[in-house]
This record gives C-alpha cells, structure tokens and sequence, in this order.
C-alpha cells in the first residue's frame, strides 16, 4: 500500500473513530447515567493490601464466582467495611480474563443524590455494558433510534426490559450492587423497587452472577431471606474482619508521624484498637484519626483509656473537640452535606463558608482559605474528600463529602446533644441555607458575562439550582418569607443572574427564554408564601416570560392549585395569551 492509501484509509479509520464517539456521547448524554467508578476509586484508596483476601479465597466466593444463575447477598453492621470489601471483589473481577469483558457495578451513594435509586443504577449498568459488547450496543443503539427522537421519557420497566435483553447478548455477566440500604427506593410495593428488581436479576435461568451488600435492614432481610438459599447469604461477622482491621490499624500507626520511632507505643495503641475495633473498620478510623493530634505519651494513654464504645459516642465526642471558633463553619458545612442533594466541590464549599449574611459586603473574594484542601480541618472524620473526573465540566474535581452513611444518620437522629440538633434539624438548616445561598446571589458582579460569573464565583449555580428548594422546606414548617429573600426579589438585577445561572423551566425549553418575574419564578417552584409577599407589591401578575409565558400558566402547568386561587383572587387573566399551551385554561385542562 503506497503513502496515499495509507493515508486515506488512516483519514477514514479516523472519520469513523469520531462518528462512533460523536454517537455515543449523544447516548451517554440521553441515558445520563451515573459513573460509579469515583466510588471504587475511592474504596481503593481506602484499601489495605492483602485486606479482603479471605473472602476472595472462600468457597462462597468462587463458587458464586463461576456458577451461572448465583447470588450472594453480604450484609454486616455500619462501618465494618462492605463497601471496601465491594470493591475488593471488583478489583478481582476486573483483573480476571474471563470475568472482566462483562462485569457491571454499582455503588448506592447517600451523598449523591444521582446514585440513591434503582433507575439510577439500571442506567449505570446499560450504560457499562453498552461500552463493553458489540452485539449489547447494537440494542441499545436501536432503542435510542426508536425512542429518543420522540423525546419519550423512558420508563423504569422499559429500562429494566432493555437491561435484560442486553444481559441475554452476553455468555456470562457479573453484577456488583454495593449499599442497598442507602438506596431511597426500596419499598416492596414500588414499580422501582430495588428489591424486586433484585428478585427478578436473579430469578432463573440466569446468565448473571449478581452480588449485593448492604446492612441487615428489616426490609431487606426480609425481602432477601422470602427467596434466596441461606448458602446465598453470608453475615459478616467481627471475627472474619479480625485479621483485615488489624492489618488496616497496623498501617495506620506505623503513619502516625510523632511515633514512628516508637514501637513500643505503635504496639500499645494498636493492641488496644484491635482489642475495642468489634470488626467496626469506621469506629477504628475515627480513633486513629483523633491520636494523630495526640502531642505526648501521657495524651496517648489518656485517650485509650477513655475509648468511645460506639460510633455514635465518637461522633459525639469529636463534635464536643471541635474548638469553639470553628464550631459556626463546622456546622455550616455539615448543614449542606447533610441536606444537601449533591456533594459539594471544594472551591463551592470554599466560598460557601467564606459567606456573611449579616454583614456588608456579605461576601468578600479575599476571605476564601489559602488552601481548599485544608477545609476538612474545620470538622475532621465528618468529612472527606473525593477526586473525581466530571463529563461535564471534563475535568478532575475534588468533592467534599460526609465521610460515611453512619455521619449522615446520626446528624439527622434524635440523638444530638440539643444544641447541635437544633441546627441541623431540617427547618433549621433549609433556613440558613436560604440564607446562605441568597446573600451569595445578591453578592455577585452582575456585570459581568455567564461563563466569568460561573468562573469566578463558584458556589453561584449552587445557589441558584438549590435555594428555591430549600425554601419550599421553609413553607413545609410554616416560616415566613426571611428579609433577605425580599430583598432578592426585589433586586432586578441579581434575580435576572440567578435566573441566567438556573432556570427551574430550562429542561422544558430549547432555547433561551426571556427573563422571568419573581413572581413567576415562585409561581412555578411553588412558593406559596413568596407569591403572596408579592402579590402585596405592585407587581405586574400578568407579566411575560419564561416557558409558560406568565405566572398563572406556570402554577397552572405545575399543579400549584393554592398559588392558581392566589392569582386569580388578586386579578390575574385566565385568558392571558402565551407560552406552551396559549393560555392558563389550556394548561390547567393538562394537570387538573
């Protein structure tokens, strides 16, 4: 083949490589499938070699391993290292020839909201098996012809019958399901039962080899218990995490800086750690952790010795240590993580705790930490950090996160000491947050274009998605309409930047709409006692814009029948002609 044809067909080979790329991004996009592989990632990190092993070496194991139609459910108390387990077997899996080319998993995550579901995760695994097998995609390929030109919105049972006959494409496939208790859809009489949709994956014939884990929750042992064998369940016992909690403690104290060249005070703390541990990895974390701040060995025997028995006395205890002049950011930070529907980038949480409502300017560029990273100092063991690549900003971004389920449901327990629980209760935070994230908005350079605002103030579009939904958990608590969110409203300038930043009706429209009223903007999220602050104002209630054209179309379309009676009381025109259904008859004749 002389240069020309070999420089064609390259031409060609590269034309066809970007088509096919092209193409699937437009399904990746359309599936909008959540990546589970930040979560093993992370498990990895977390990871001890030679931690797991003796799973890996068990007769459950490899027998589940290699049986067609098998199904193993693990389940063991919080913290004592499922999901690192998890991903120690998905470690496995991945470096095995024969079980890698189709293996799926996923992680249920309570920090992230994009992965608490069913249909979440049926989306996650199409999508991982769509990237694995030529004959699997050429069905989805199909599929996304056949439904997304329509703009159909795709059913759980639709997604669950396409994962199916994708499943059926391939010889064998292993499935990994990591925290079934920290998924939200779980309830037995649910079409996107988690539980159900298990049955079913594992009902024979079976070409799948399905593995879960989670907490032995009444719903699921009971659930679990009603079809598999009991060889298909394994309880993970404190004596069978003995050897890998002990490898984990050993690591850990040999990384205590100011020992290391202590090993009789290396061998005193690890005994006593392996001697309290009760297969808790998390309990032995969180210890470890505190002795690091240990200056002496008169503090190190102190601390053994008034050991906390439970997770629920260490978190006590390590909210207790967090000195007083960090305690307003520690809790800040804790009420988003904790009521908050995603993590939070760092340089979001940067600017997040770098807000004064009260003051004027109430936020000041210069007052963001020197160093992102070092936030975790503010409340050590609640947090965590995560490196993650984004698709959509295609980049490596750090999340700040809770560092593990238990954190999340002892901050929403009744087993706070009362001043604590009563800042993080739901009523409580949703109100700082608004707080928070309106003092931001109002904060902003108005005039500067999208793209800089969204580069220079990183916490905006966070503001802007999320301080609408926080005020809804307001009006559930009966709160009036706070002075700051007037003011917001009142500020036609910093609302039309909230509303460039996020527009709650941007999923409905292909283009850019025109600026909106506050008026509609509550009408829509259904902010009852907003609309009615306005409505006490000389504000225009027939007043154009957005996808609904008006404020009455926009409640009407929404089913918001007490905002629909407000308006409507206070003069506004049924027969006011505009956006996507013409008027607010026809939209009410689509909902009500």
């Amino acid at each position: 083949m002389d240069g020309v044809q070999q420089t064609t067909l390259d031409t060609k080979c590269t034309v066809q490589r970007l088509v096919s790329d092209a193409h699937s991004d437009k399904i990746a996009r359309w599936l909008s499938a959540p990546v589970p592989s930040a979560n093993q990632n992370k498990a990895r990190e977390l990871h001890q070699p030679g931690t797991g092993q003796w799973f890996l070496d068990s007769e459950h194991y490899q027998s589940w391993k290699k049986v067609r139609g098998s199904f193993l459910w693990l389940y063991g108390k919080s913290g004592c290292g499922k999901t690192i387990l998890s991903s120690t077997v998905v470690a496995d899996l991945d470096n095995d020839t024969t079980t890698s080319p189709n293996l799926l998993y996923f992680y249920f995550d309570f920090n992230d909201v994009g992965k608490t579901s069913t249909e979440q995760a049926v989306r996650s695994l199409i999508d991982q098996l769509y990237r694995k097998g030529v004959r699997s995609r050429r069905l989805l390929d199909s599929f996304y012809a056949q439904h997304a030109r329509s703009g159909e919105q795709l059913s759980q049972a639709l997604l669950q019958k396409l994962l199916q006959n994708m499943i059926v494409q391939c010889r064998d496939v292993w499935i990994v399901l990591d925290g079934l208790d920290e998924c939200n859809t779980r309830g037995l009489h649910t079409s996107d039962s988690v539980l159900l949709w298990i049955k079913k994956l594992s009902s024979p014939p079976s070409n799948l080899h399905v593995l879960v884990t989670s907490r032995p929750e009444n719903d699921i042992k009971s659930s679990i218990e009603a079809w598999a064998s009991t060889d298909e369940i394994v309880s993970l016992q404190p004596d069978l995490f003995a050897d890998d909690i002990g490898i984990y403690i050993h690591t850990r104290v040999k990384q205590l800086d100011r020992w290391r060249g202590s090993p009789d005070i290396q061998k005193l703390v690890a005994s006593t750690l392996n001697e309290r541990a009760d297969g808790m990895f998390r309990w032995a974390a969180c210890q470890l952790d505190s002795l690091e701040h240990c200056l002496s060995l008169k503090d190190i025997t102190r601390e053994l010795a008034a050991l906390p028995r439970t997770l629920d006395e260490t978190y006590a205890r390590m909210y207790y240590r967090i000195s007083p002049e960090f305690k307003p950011v520690a809790i800040r930070l804790l009420q988003l993580l904790t009521h908050s529907k995603r993590p939070l980038r760092i340089e979001e949480a940067v600017d997040a705790i770098a807000v004064e409502p009260g003051s004027k300017p109430r936020f000041d560029p210069r007052n963001r930490m020197p160093f992102p990273t070092e936030i975790t100092q503010y409340c050590l063991s609640f947090v965590s950090l995560t490196y993650k690549y984004a698709p959509i900003m295609k980049a490596q971004v750090i999340e700040i996160q809770l560092a593990h389920f238990s954190v999340q449901e002892y901050l929403q327990s009744d087993r706070l000491e009362p001043a604590l629980g009563e800042q993080l209760n739901k009523a409580a935070a949703a109100t700082a947050i608004v707080d928070l994230c309106v003092s931001y908005l109002l904060s902003l350079n108005v005039s500067l274009p999208l793209h800089q605002t969204k580069e220079q103030y990183p916490f905006a579009e966070f503001s802007a998605q999320y301080w609408s939904d926080f005020a809804l958990i307001m009006e559930e608590s009966n709160q009036k309409v706070p002075d700051i969110l007037k003011e917001y409203y009142s500020s036609q300038q910093a609302f039309a930047s909230g509303y460039d930043l996020y527009s709650p009706d941007k999923y409905q429209r292909t283009t850019n709409a025109d600026a909106v009223s506050p008026l509609y903007y509550a009408s829509f999220t259904g902010l009852l006692r907003s609309v009615l602050v306005l409505l006490e104002t000389d504000v225009d209630l027939n007043a154009g814009g957005g996808w609904h054209g008006n404020a009455l179309q926009a409640a009407s379309i929404e089913g918001h029948k007490a905002i629909v009676q407000s308006l409507l009381k206070s003069g506004a025109e049924v027969n006011t002609q505009g956006g996507c259904y013409g008027n607010a008859l026809q939209a009410a004749s689509i909902i009500f």
